[in-house]
């Protein structure tokens, strides 16, 4: 995973003092969602997830990336 230089979603929360656009919130949320799927197809329950867990990456063109953390609080789904 790449080092996520521009700390959690929490902090990022904390640190504005205006409001997100709608199209920044819808984008993250896909991108959660994207990851959410992900794990679910892989079998596995993500049961940690919380602002502090969404760790940001920023790319070299500039634009947030999500990433889900601490995953060390799941469990692999049995069928």
């Amino acid at each position: 995973m790449e080092y996520c230089d521009d700390g959690n979603l929490s902090e990022l929360i904390s640190k504005r003092t205006t409001y997100f656009s709608r199209k920044q919130i819808i984008n993250w949320f896909k991108q959660l969602v994207s990851g959410l799927g992900y794990l679910h197809e892989q079998q596995i329950l993500h049961k940690n997830i919380k602002l502090e867990n969404v760790l940001i990456y920023h790319k070299p063109d500039k634009k947030r990336v999500l990433k889900l953390a601490d995953a060390d609080v799941s469990d692999v789904l049995s069928t």
